[in-house]
């Protein structure tokens, strides 16, 4: 191998691995489940610092993360939102042009506050993340619009159209309110998230039924699923 060979190598061993340095992941999070909730973001990292958005209703919160930070995702879990913890419940961390609570949990930054006064208060339970094939996951994003503006019926069809062809392996329709729809179309088609995610995603939240269309409780509250597509 002659030395110019040899140094070309060296440089694009050199590119990846700043290219590996410098990446980071963002976390656009959709609330479907019909109140405000609170979510905390668990990373694969080893200083166990988490994040945390309060979500709204029929909103998207955007989890942004520093450069250097390319974490894989561990886990999402979830509280109800409570105005009687510290500060308004975290709502008064929430930088209000973007909707979400920023920083990275550095000193005095809000993320750290949330975490050192606010998170001790919310009871967290996990979610489970469930990943659907591309097609039926564009459609989950579809019927879950449909569902934020009001248009039930239109959203009904969407999903009643994706059951027709054969895109489930179950066998019948929904509900005619379809109130629990997505959850439906996550039970049936999606699978449960093997190991860690690590790449940019889009999550759903949406509650998660039994068998019967019913919203599954567990310790008196709804068990909710973070629906996301395929892939690593």
């Amino acid at each position: 191998m002659s030395k110019l060979q040899k140094y070309l190598y060296i440089l694009i061993a050199l590119v990846g691995v700043n290219n590996d340095l410098t990446a980071s992941y963002e976390y656009d999070i959709a609330n479907r489940i019909g109140s405000t909730i609170v979510v905390k973001i668990n990373q694969e990292r080893t200083d166990n610092k988490d994040y945390y958005q309060i979500i709204p209703y029929g909103k998207t919160v955007k989890q942004t993360f520093p450069p250097l930070n390319a974490w894989c995702l561990r886990k999402l879990s979830w509280a109800p939102y409570d105005k009687t913890a510290p500060y308004k419940g975290g709502m008064d961390l929430v930088d209000k042009t973007n909707g979400r609570i920023p920083g990275d949990g550095k000193p005095g930054d809000n993320q750290r506050i949330f975490g050192d006064e606010v998170a001790p208060n919310y009871a967290w339970m996990p979610m489970e993340i469930i990943m659907e094939p591309n097609e039926v996951f564009q459609a989950t994003v579809k019927a879950a619009e449909e569902l934020v503006q009001g248009i039930d019926a239109l959203a009904c069809q969407t999903i009643d159209s994706l059951v027709s062809l054969g895109t489930f392996g179950v066998a019948g329709g929904f509900s005619q309110k379809c109130n629990f729809g997505l959850g439906q179309m996550a039970r049936a088609s999606g699978k449960l998230a093997g190991g860690t995610l690590c790449k940019s995603r889009q999550f759903i939240i949406t509650p998660k039924v039994d068998s019967n269309n019913k919203p599954m409780i567990k310790a008196g509250r709804p068990m909710l699923l973070a629906v996301t597509v395929e892939g690593e």
